[in-house]
């Protein structure tokens, strides 16, 4: 009774179903927890850890299965091959083998199984591995991860480890996935893009019309903004506000931190012209599409300019937008009148290739050089004849 008892609380309780229970459930749970932080966050690693890795010898822990890594890891060098010892003296089998194990042999027992794992704790620290900058102990690699709050259900980015374990980005080589070049490092090479939740303003709903881009409700409230871009207010309330939450939380990089009613803002975002009625470049586009015949957009509201916070860039007065479209009518009546120019040019160039190739027909359609070439070679025929008959009459008469 005394050694049934025991056995279920030292060896039982602690091997439990090898599987969902006991170290085991322990061991696998922490394994199923970081594999779907993993899946969620940098789903590049997974064929690297668990699926590409066939491996089974643990030392060579690039190749090696994670079954492999974790028993190497569990039982130490020491013991991998032979097995432990005081561990073995704590085995069902063992000890159903002498029922007369006292309780002063279990203490001793025990007492033995908890120095050796001290030892193989030791091993496990002090064994070397080979790391993305170089070999490093299992020990300094734990306590790089330590440092970063790393846990049994969240793992830390590369860059915010400390050596061993960190990778730096470089311009030849990167071995995160091929976007994690985007936000590494931002801190660096892109301070700009770093961001901060800031609350929304308004919950956005997106809207298939143009002069209606979102349906929204004030946070602050619950109430709805009426309207449309033709209304100062429905543009200040509602359409700056969602263009700036949707532009900023795709351009601005604050690591997934923000709940849902909050969005992230940077300084890169900040700089964007928010609105198409100060920008004055739109306006010309606008209204010289107008002049050549496109069909003239409704009237969009203007805004205040300290409307959502945002930089506004330098605006222009009613006379210098005027004055500028002047200025580009003046420059579209003188680019016609250049083409007309060139136009009467090519004109009198065609008029002079046409009596050009009219000429050039005529000649090639006249038989007068043809006509003086057969009659000077029917002259020569006949002069030939003639002379050929007097000598024969020559050579007759000698």
């Amino acid at each position: 009774m005394f050694n049934a008892t025991v056995q279920r609380y030292v060896v039982d309780a602690r091997l439990g179903n090898l599987k969902d229970t006991g170290k085991f459930g322990i061991r696998n749970t922490v394994s199923n927890s970081l594999r779907q932080f993993l899946s969620s966050n940098y789903p590049e690693l997974i064929n690297g850890i668990y699926l590409d890795p066939r491996g089974a010898d643990a030392h060579v822990p690039a190749e090696a299965r994670l079954d492999a890594l974790m028993n190497l890891y569990v039982e130490s060098d020491l013991y991998l091959v032979a097995g432990a010892p005081a561990h073995l003296a704590l085995y069902r089998r063992r000890l159903n083998l002498d029922p007369n194990v006292s309780f002063n042999d279990y203490v001793t027992r025990i007492s033995a199984r908890t120095a050796e794992i001290a030892v193989q704790q030791a091993n496990v620290s002090a064994t070397v591995i080979q790391g993305p900058t170089g070999t490093a102990t299992i020990a300094e690699v734990k306590a790089a991860f330590a440092s970063a709050a790393a846990n049994t259900t969240w793992l830390p980015a590369s860059a915010d480890l400390g050596p061993p374990a960190k990778i730096v980005y470089n311009l030849a080589t990167w071995g995160g996935n091929v976007t994690a070049y985007m936000t590494c490092d931002l801190d660096i090479r892109g301070p700009e893009y770093l961001g901060t939740c800031q609350k929304m303003l308004v919950a956005c709903v997106a809207n298939p019309s143009d002069i209606n881009p979102y349906n929204c409700t004030l946070l602050s409230d619950t109430s709805t903004v009426p309207g449309s871009l033709k209304n100062s207010s429905y543009r200040e309330h509602c359409e700056l506000p969602c263009d700036m939450q949707q532009e900023c939380d795709v351009l601005c990089e604050c690591w997934g931190t923000c709940g849902d009613e909050s969005y992230c803002s940077c300084e890169a975002c900040e700089q964007l012209h928010p609105d198409a009625a100060s920008d004055n470049q739109f306006f010309t586009i606008k209204n010289a599409a107008a002049v050549a015949g496109a069909a003239q957009a409704d009237i969009i509201a203007s805004v205040s300019g300290g409307a959502m916070g945002r930089r506004l860039l330098q605006s222009s007065s009613d006379d210098n937008i005027t004055a500028q479209l002047q200025a580009v009518l003046v420059k579209v009546g003188d680019l016609r009148s250049a083409q007309d120019s060139i136009s009467g040019q090519m004109t009198s160039l065609q008029s002079q290739l046409d009596k050009a190739n009219q000429l050039a027909e005529i000649r090639a359609a006249s038989t007068r050089l043809a006509d003086l070439i057969a009659g000077g070679r029917s002259e020569i025929t006949a002069g030939q004849a003639v002379l050929s008959g007097k000598l024969d009459s020559l050579l007759q008469r000698q």
